[in-house]
């Protein structure tokens, strides 16, 4: 089990607005230490590790909508505020703006602007889009500065420098977590989502071949046996109906050890008896409830970059697709065969962005490799399915 470090920095709410926006050279921090592989508020799904802010709360002994600033793990993230952050998916219908940030020092940003979510009435999805096609309503954002071999149609783009400058400041070396605020409320009861994303990293000059990992439903492997079968480009990019994972809108705690499992997560409404606590993962559409973590990816951006990758790419699948429908409001083509999603997008919208977490300790930093050496191991071992295992250990 690793230790957990308290920062000092914390993400401070004040006037209804997240006080915690990153300066011109540095992301924002997020403010609590997460025990991300032993927590039992997190679930494996894929290549990551999702954790509930709220379930984190309850298991600390705090009020499920206790805020950073008070100790806990939810924090406050308001659309106006938001927008001068980090976003790769923003909602409320308007793209974010990431031009202001430059942590590379006066050389304009590398990293794309955000996403916007749906603005068509109606519609039951969001999608970053897909490869070879503008298909749904989310038109490609501005790249800031990323070369044109670096932008590539229908993901989300950053340039693998300009994120590790971002997350050095102050310490050291942060690690990258996604922010995850599900804005469904409003939406009715069941309050679900279903979601997938495969975030690649992208060699532009078409040298290397693309690394994948895929968010995706939990399998019961690890992140390190994980290994996924998509790829960056093609029909073998899209997932199948079955590996979307689901936000549930509820999770149910048992405090005194009477029932199985301890913790239990349903669509919504109230809980079974025995269950003596309920939580609401649906808090409101300013409050942030879920923080991911993507260990091999963080733990290997220096060497990843030392070996000639230069871009990480998101592509995100959010709520209703299904293949078979002629229905405008349900997102087609996005599959890689028949079958379809049920748990939708309607009445509410996501956001997307990315933090500083607690500071990785230098010795689990890895020291670059000589790119030939790099190489050489990764064609060995077979570069599609390179893993990396570098746990945090105490």
């Amino acid at each position: 089990m690793r230790t957990n470090k308290a920062l000092i920095a914390a993400v401070a709410v004040a006037s209804c607005t997240w006080a915690g926006t990153a300066s011109a050279d540095e992301l924002a921090l997020y403010g609590q230490s997460i025990d991300f592989e032993n927590s039992s508020g997190c679930l494996t799904i894929g290549d990551a590790i999702s954790c509930s802010a709220p379930l984190l709360n309850v298991l600390a002994g705090l009020s499920p909508t206790t805020l950073t600033d008070d100790g806990g793990y939810v924090f406050q993230t308001n659309q106006g505020t938001l927008r001068n952050n980090y976003i790769v998916l923003s909602g409320g219908g308007g793209a974010a703006d990431n031009s202001d940030i430059d942590p590379v020092g006066g050389s304009g940003p590398a990293v794309e602007d955000g996403f916007k979510s749906n603005d068509v009435a109606n519609d039951q999805y969001f999608a970053t889009g897909q490869t070879g096609t503008t298909a749904g309503n989310l038109s490609d954002p501005d790249n800031n500065n990323l070369t044109a071999a670096q932008d590539s149609l229908g993901t989300w783009d950053v340039d693998i420098g300009w994120l590790i400058e971002a997350l050095t400041f102050d310490e050291g070396r942060h690690q990258l977590l996604i922010g995850f605020d599900y804005n469904e409320p409003q939406s009715g009861s069941p309050t679900t989502l279903d979601y997938w994303s495969l975030v690649t990293l992208v060699d532009s000059s078409g040298l290397l071949p693309p690394i994948n990992y895929e968010i995706r439903s939990p399998t019961g492997q690890t992140y390190d046996q994980f290994v996924s079968n998509k790829t960056f480009d093609g029909e073998t990019s899209k997932p199948s109906a079955t590996d979307f994972s689901t936000v549930l809108g509820t999770s149910c705690v048992d405090t005194d050890g009477s029932e199985s499992p301890p913790i239990l997560n349903i669509e919504g409404g109230g809980c079974p008896a025995g269950y003596e606590t309920t939580i609401n993962n649906t808090l409101a559409t300013n409050l942030t409830e879920i923080i991911a973590w993507l260990p091999e990816l963080d733990m290997g951006l220096e060497s990843f970059q030392a070996s000639g990758y230069d871009t990480v790419s998101a592509r995100v699948l959010l709520g209703c697709f299904d293949n078979n429908s002629t229905a405008g409001t349900i997102g087609t083509g996005y599959l890689s065969g028949d079958g379809s999603t049920t748990n939708c997008g309607e009445g509410g919208f996501p956001d997307i962005f990315l933090m500083a977490g607690d500071v990785i300790p230098t010795e689990n930093v890895p020291v670059p490799a000589p790119a030939p050496l790099l190489l050489l191991g990764a064609g060995l071992l077979g570069l599609t399915t390179l893993r990396w295992r570098a746990r945090r250990r105490n």
